[in-house]
């Protein structure tokens, strides 16, 4: 064989090579672009719109997985002021999502977790948290009125100026959670470590029952008797 026929076989192979490594770069970029509209797109109807539990879960998993491959530490699916009302997540790890000002009124949350997760001024009402985990939780402003919270994991949890009126925090963990003008109104507490220190932070103690029958009329002096 000679030396020029040798030189173009090789020169071939190459270009092909070449046109093959360009073609896999670019459908994996194409690949990429959609999948980033996809989430766009996802999210918008999130914002929008009632969605299904697959879709949210999907848009969260997602977002896991880009944050993993950039190696990016602190980012978190954002899913700020969406409409998920009535959403089954029940038992879903859902840490450090941010809920800001969502809609999950009447949601099924019972033994999700949701540590660390931005729900500042989330509406949370009727929403069911049995043994939730919120350790750490941004709660502030958050509605939950009627919410129900029995055994719930809320320590070091924000909770100022929370809307909390008839609450169930049945057996629920307080440990270092702040209440400061937190509305505890007619809020059933019977089993919590609550400490009177917390319930002095709150706005309004009225109606809060401590135990069967034992309401905190004056909540400083039931609990120190208590």
């Amino acid at each position: 064989m000679s030396d020029a026929l040798l030189g173009v076989i090789i020169g071939g192979t190459f270009g092909f090579l070449g046109a093959m490594l360009g073609i896999l770069a670019n459908a994996w970029l194409d690949a990429r672009r959609a999948k980033r509209d996809r989430l766009r797109e996802v999210r918008l109807r999130l914002v929008g719109n009632q969605v299904q539990t697959s879709e949210v879960l999907e848009f969260v998993k997602t977002h896991h997985r880009e944050v993993d491959h950039k190696h990016e530490a602190g980012e978190a699916a954002d899913l700020s002021r969406a409409n998920l009302a009535q959403i089954d997540l029940r038992g879903e790890s859902l840490v450090g999502v941010k809920f800001f000002r969502a809609n999950l009124a009447n949601a099924d949350l019972d033994y999700a977790d949701l540590s660390f997760t931005d729900l500042s001024k989330a509406d949370l009402s009727n929403a069911d948290l049995t043994g939730a985990k919120l350790h750490g939780a941004k709660l502030g402003w958050a509605r939950l009125p009627h919410a129900d919270l029995c055994k719930a994991d809320l320590s070091e949890a924000k909770l100022s100026n929370a809307d909390l009126t008839h609450a169930r925090l049945h057996d629920a963990n307080l440990t270092g959670a702040d209440f400061t003008n937190a509305d505890l109104t007619g809020a059933d507490l019977t089993g919590s470590n609550i400490t009177p220190a917390q319930l002095r932070q709150a706005k309004s103690t009225a109606g809060v029952m401590l135990s069967a029958g034992l309401f905190a009329n004056a909540p400083v002096a039931i609990m120190a008797s208590n």
